[in-house]
């Protein structure tokens, strides 16, 4: 589903993707602020996660040790990231043309309570 970065958002999400006949059994977000309307939604059908959804968010945010469930996520590598896109943006201020059109960088899972244990920590 295509939405904005907004825990109401994850909420109304939540309640459509529970409208179907079909429910899902598993959501990855696209961040794990959306997790906590997802979250949030669940609480509205009187349900929680891991039992009735497995969650997975994106970002790794400092609170997502702290929810109930604690939210599984992808850590990116924030600074990693920053840095790599000033060095990118001043390559191309100074006119470099061999700038890369795309940079990927590595991302690393963190397995908490929201899922099921279906994947193992790399730990």
């Amino acid at each position: 589903m295509y939405g904005d970065y907004r825990r109401e958002f994850g909420q109304r999400a939540l309640h459509q993707l529970f409208s179907r006949p079909q429910r899902p059994t598993a959501v990855f977000a696209a961040s794990d602020f959306l997790v906590l309307g997802l979250l949030d939604g669940l609480r509205d059908f009187g349900l929680r996660a891991p039992q009735a959804l497995s969650l997975v968010g994106f970002d790794d945010a400092s609170y997502a040790d702290f929810t109930q469930p604690r939210i599984s996520t992808i850590r990116q590598p924030a600074r990693e990231l920053g840095r790599t896109a000033v060095s990118l943006m001043l390559r191309l201020l100074n006119g470099e043309e061999n700038v890369p059109a795309e940079t990927r960088l590595p991302v690393s899972w963190v397995g908490r309570d929201s899922i099921q244990n279906l994947l193992p920590d790399p730990k």
